[in-house]
């Protein structure tokens, strides 16, 4: 049985998403992680930059 574990982190899942972003999706990205906003996954459409589809799990109306 092996000793180390082979799960990733959510962590290191998410590094390893957002390396796949471009530099600029990344600065935005970083910008709305203030305000609750989280990486869910990336999305690779044929041809094009990649799509981050991004997570708010804050309430509607709460501040």
């Amino acid at each position: 049985m092996p000793d180390r574990e082979r799960r990733k982190t959510e962590h290191e899942l998410i590094s390893a998403l957002k390396r796949d972003l471009t530099d600029d999706q990344r600065d935005t990205l970083t910008q709305l992680e203030r305000f609750g906003w989280t990486l869910k996954f990336v999305r690779h459409p044929p041809f094009q930059e990649p799509t981050a589809v991004i997570l708010n799990r804050t309430p509607t109306g709460s501040r």
